[in-house]
């Protein structure tokens, strides 16, 4: 049965030939539009399953791609875990152990610090009683110097008078003995007295 018998039978008694004519092709139109409509929407179906296959199977290469990358990482998480765990707790104990070290080196430089002020104080007391000595026994080596020099030149003094005494007592002494000598023999020279070893 045709669209034409369909229209015909519906509104046979309605309707003039030229109206049943455009219902007709109205009704053909309209049939002809949803047949269009319809492969249109087959093709659509057809396109997006295909699409839909196509991005399913890619899902699936990367999910076949990742789940080994994502299992890996899982892993190192896993493995890495009680690492960050001891590494967290070491850096802990290193901190503590450093402000402790710290504290330590700080009361010790204070030690220091003290003891260099007590080594100062010393040695400054040290210089000043040094000094004070050195000032002393710098008067004691003038005084014996002066002393000394007094000393010698009085020790010189006593040695050469004496002596200058004995040579020109001596002098005199050859002067007379040579007068008296020239005396007794007479004018002529002087000659020395022969002893009895000389004979």
């Amino acid at each position: 049965m045709s669209l034409h018998s369909v229209a015909m039978t519906v509104f046979q008694d309605q309707f003039t030939s030229t109206q049943t004519t455009v219902i007709t092709w109205s009704v053909f139109v309209i049939a002809l539009l949803a047949a269009v409509i319809l492969i249109a929407l087959i093709v659509v179906a057809v396109v997006v399953t295909k699409l839909v296959r196509e991005v399913k199977e890619k899902i699936n290469d990367l999910h076949a791609k990742s789940l080994p990358i994502i299992s890996k990482a899982d892993q190192i998480i896993t493995d890495i875990k009680p690492k960050v765990q001891t590494i967290s707790e070491n850096a802990v104990q290193i901190s503590y152990t450093a402000r402790k070290k710290v504290e330590e080196v700080g009361e010790a430089v204070t030690k220091i610090k003290g003891t260099v002020l007590q080594v100062n104080d010393t040695v400054a007391d040290a210089n000043t009683k040094t000094r004070s000595q050195v000032g002393h026994v710098n008067d004691m080596v003038s005084t014996a110097l002066d002393s000394t020099e007094k000393l010698t030149h009085t020790v010189v003094h006593g040695i050469n008078e004496p002596v200058r005494q004995v040579a020109g007592l001596i002098a005199g002494l050859k002067t007379g003995f040579d007068t008296l000598v020239k005396n007794y023999q007479g004018t002529g020279p002087v000659k020395p007295f022969k002893t009895k070893s000389d004979k």
